[in-house]
């Protein structure tokens, strides 16, 4: 349902909006350009993992490389990083064109389709 937040705040104007996960806690989803360049820039003061984070995320997908910190993040990126090189993620462009376009259209069939006040 991401894509759905995130198209959301490219309709309205938005860089960024906060998700409550329950109790995995709130998370705020970065769709704006010069935003998502300043996270990765400023990894240090803005990307970081609470233990909570960990424990309530971990739990459901494990310590991969976006919930992992310092060493571990490195030494788990690097293990992917040759899946994300050029080359290859060409070979893939419209595979996810087409599978984004099919699950936009979804949720946007499902949005439609929903009665009004979204009970």
């Amino acid at each position: 349902c991401l894509a759905a937040h995130a198209s959301y705040c490219r309709r309205e104007g938005l860089d960024a909006v906060a998700l409550n996960m329950g109790l995995l806690g709130t998370f705020t989803l970065v769709v704006g350009a010069e935003q998502v360049a300043s996270v990765f820039e400023d990894r240090e003061s803005v990307m970081f993992k609470s233990a909570i984070d960990r424990r309530g995320v971990g739990l459901l997908t494990g310590i991969g490389v976006l919930l992992a910190d310092g060493k571990e993040h490195t030494r788990k990126r690097r293990l992917v990083l040759p899946s994300f090189d050029a080359r290859r993620l060409t070979a893939y462009v419209e595979t996810m064109s087409d599978i984004s376009k099919q699950v936009a259209d979804e949720l946007l069939g499902a949005a439609d389709a929903a009665p009004p006040g979204g009970a």
